[in-house]
Order: C-alpha cells, then sequence, then structure tokens
C-alpha cells in the first residue's frame, strides 16, 4: 500500500533553537567551536549538539544564540549572534527575516501601535568575509539531467472541500527527495520521500515542486509539477584571489535600509559564512526618541539556487 506524505510547505525555520552554553564575547572568524554545545528547542528541551552534527548537516545548520533580545531606547545595540552548527565546508548563506508585531482587533483589521517599524529600530548585519567572495557553497553535487526527463503527473482534487494535489512521479526509482520551489531558492520537504506525495491547494497555488529520483546510485531531477524543465545548476565561476586579500579583518557591517512609505513591512536579508566560519552578528538598535516597538527575528535554509527554464 503507498504511503502518502502531506505536508505543510512553510519555509521558516524548522527547527528553532537557542544557544545555553557559549561564551558572551563575539567570537572571531575560525574561533574552535566547542566539542559539544546544549541548545534549547521550542518546546523547551534540551538538545546535544555534538560531532554527530557534523553528519547530519555536512555543510551545516543555522540556528540562533539568543530567543530573546532587549534593548533600550538610545542606548548600545543588542547583539544576536547566528552559528552554522554542523559541518562548515564551503561558504553557506542563511536567509534571515524581520517582521515587525501587529495584532489583530477584527477580522480584517490589525494594529500596529507596539510595532517596531521604520525609525523605531535599526538592523546592521555582519558583512560576508572577502574571502568568501572566492569560496564555493558548502554542498553535494547537484542531480544530473536524465536523458529521458522525468515528468510528474498531477491528479487535482475530487471536490472543492478536499483541496488536495496528488503528485507522482512517472519513473521507477530507488529512492526519491522532493522539494519545493519558491523564487530563487528550493527546499527538501521533511519525509517527503515517496513516488508520491500529497500537497494541499494553497500550497500548490503559491510554490512549484519537484523530485530527485535515485536510479542505480545515481540522482536525477524532474521535471517541476507545474511543467518547467529541469536544467543542472550551473557551476559557480570563482575569481582568483587577490594576493594580500585579508583573511580576518574586524567585522563590519551593512545596514537594513527600511522604507518610509511602508513603514511596518517585513525585511528578508542574507548573511554569508565563509568556509569554516560559524559564528556571526546581528546589531539591534532603538534610535533615541522613536517610542520603539517589537518585532521578531526569524530566519529560512537555502540549498542553493536552481535555474529553471519554463516550457
Amino acid at each position: 500500500m503507498r504511503k502518502l506524505w502531506k505536508r505543510l510547505l512553510a519555509m521558516l525555520l524548522t527547527l528553532a533553537l537557542c544557544v545555553q552554553i557559549l561564551p558572551a564575547p563575539a567570537l572571531a572568524y575560525m574561533a574552535e567551536k566547542a566539542d559539544s554545545l546544549t541548545l534549547t528547542g521550542k518546546d523547551g528541551g534540551e538538545i546535544e549538539v555534538d560531532e554527530s552534527w557534523e553528519e547530519r548537516f555536512p555543510y551545516g545548520t543555522f540556528a540562533f544564540q539568543n530567543s530573546e533580545l532587549k534593548i533600550v531606547e538610545g542606548g548600545a545595540p543588542g547583539v544576536l549572534q547566528v552559528y552554522r552548527l554542523g559541518g562548515t565546508a564551503g561558504k553557506a548563506t542563511a536567509y534571515i527575516q524581520y517582521v515587525p508585531v501587529s495584532a489583530q482587533i477584527d477580522e480584517d483589521r490589525y494594529t500596529y501601535a507596539n510595532a517596531a517599524g521604520y525609525g523605531d529600530i535599526r538592523i546592521e548585519v555582519e558583512d560576508p568575509l572577502p574571502i568568501a567572495a572566492y569560496q564555493a557553497t558548502g554542498k553535494d553535487p547537484g542531480p544530473a539531467a536524465p536523458d529521458v526527463p522525468i515528468t510528474i503527473t498531477v491528479e487535482g482534487p475530487a471536490a472543492p472541500e478536499d483541496g488536495d494535489y496528488i503528485l507522482t512521479v512517472d519513473a521507477q526509482a530507488d529512492a526519491y527527495q522532493w522539494y519545493v520551489l519558491g523564487d530563487g531558492w528550493e527546499e527538501a520537504v521533511s519525509g517527503a520521500v515517496e513516488r508520491t506525495f500529497v500537497v494541499g491547494a494553497e500550497d500548490f497555488d503559491r510554490y512549484d515542486l519537484y523530485c530527485v529520483c535515485t536510479i542505480d546510485g545515481v540522482r536525477f531531477g524532474s521535471d517541476s509539477a507545474k511543467g518547467a524543465a529541469y536544467v543542472p545548476e550551473a557551476e559557480e565561476t570563482l575569481g582568483t584571489i587577490p594576493e594580500g586579500l585579508p583573511l580576518a579583518p574586524d567585522p563590519t557591517y551593512s545596514t537594513i535600509e527600511m522604507d518610509p512609505e511602508k513603514p511596518y513591512q517585513g525585511y528578508l536579508f542574507a548573511m554569508t559564512f565563509a568556509d569554516g566560519e560559524w559564528v556571526k552578528e546581528i546589531r539591534i538598535s532603538a534610535p533615541p526618541g522613536r517610542g520603539g516597538g517589537a518585532g521578531q527575528i526569524r530566519h529560512l535554509h537555502h540549498r542553493g539556487l536552481r535555474r529553471r527554464v519554463p516550457l
């Protein structure tokens, strides 16, 4: 009997962690990681980080040091440290989102009276090390293109109230892994490892999907569920490292530019870790005389870009 998986295709961080045992000062590039760390998950339980994480996450997974950050209007910036745990081979990019907090006051109305928006908050993100521009992204080689395209059959919902789509790969394989596709990113769907995958109508409308099929030990990419042909990822073009390029300069920071016309919109920004780098900082401050408010920092995983050509 086929096992059907139905997953919410949400791209927000699936495992929110805050580091509990780490030195307080900012750690320099290439700082030696502790042999083990104790993390606290969203449910309050403890999670041990040890050498086994390098096998589970060969190119790293991201976590925040702080689950909460308090800052004073006009005071010194608060520091939110971001960690790359597990393996650190190659560079890696975390996409981080800031969302001002709102409160719903009735069915169609929200209030931002206590939200931290434009003018209330200043967010500074640590810049990539100069060497990162000359390093390849840490990841396994991408799937190959099959000689004959692998397609996906899409079966729509039987009834409007059902709302599910059934996706089936039109190829027999030794293993399957489904991926969700967004605008310039893709992410493996945890547990979606069967030939057939079930997705809700809302998620199917928002995202595209494709499947990586392992056949005789070789990974192949399928065309997408919405008909985009699979094209293997192009190799990264890396320049020659200039002589005298500083390998461990003092950190610099870039300020997130906010739109005064949309004071309470969210912002997505990137944080790039160089090969071997495992800790970086976000500095958050509240300018004087602005009132201030609340917001949430969340982050996403990014698994590399894949170019797609619509049919």
